[in-house]
């Protein structure tokens, strides 16, 4: 987004640090726990956007992360949350054991599977709220599908590690699951 707009400033933020090497000038990123508060005066953005997070914040906490984005968000500003949840339809058993290892361990924390379907009600406070729901193709109908599958081994290898102490998984359990979940 920092290329596409390079008259525009950006922050990423991340409690780890998992960021690019290089970046544009017009962006850099702090390490942050956004459960702590984020270290941004109140009404600094123009656009807030958060993607796939439904893993990492427990039923309780969402509310807290909406307040805080909501929070550093100017008046009259976007707040953009873009979240996939971890439940698919039509899968194969390593793509079951996956995503019932992902709904367990979400469970276990205290979260909510379902959250993606309720982000309209913790941003009830929105002025001009709208709220969308796509089902998507992963791994096929072309391009979207082909992104979509990306986008999935992504979150695979993002979430490896939480999973295998979790499920008590080795390394090689995991990429079996891995593999054969995304071939099928």
């Amino acid at each position: 987004m920092a290329k596409s707009y390079p008259k525009s400033s950006f922050v990423g933020i991340d409690k780890e640090d998992c960021f690019p090497a290089s970046n544009p000038g017009n962006c850099v990123f702090q390490i942050v726990d956004l459960l702590k508060g984020l270290p941004f005066k109140d009404n600094t953005f123009d656009y807030v956007y958060s993607r796939g997070m439904y893993y990492y914040f427990s039923f309780v906490e969402w509310q807290q992360v909406v307040e805080e984005l909501r929070r550093v968000t100017k008046p009259g500003g976007y707040v953009e949350l873009v979240e996939t949840g971890p439940l698919f339809n039509n899968l194969g058993p390593y793509s079951s054991k996956f995503q019932n290892a992902c709904a367990t361990l979400i469970q276990a924390v205290g979260g909510d599977v379902y959250i993606p379907e309720k982000l309209g009600d913790y941003l009830a406070g929105f002025d001009d709220l709208t709220t969308d729901y796509a089902s998507s193709p992963i791994g096929w109908k072309g391009r979207i599908g082909q992104l979509n599958l990306q986008n999935m081994e992504l979150s695979y290898t993002a979430h490896k590690l939480r999973l295998c102490n979790y499920m008590r998984w080795t390394e090689e359990e995991y990429e079996v699951i891995n593999e054969q979940g995304l071939a099928e």
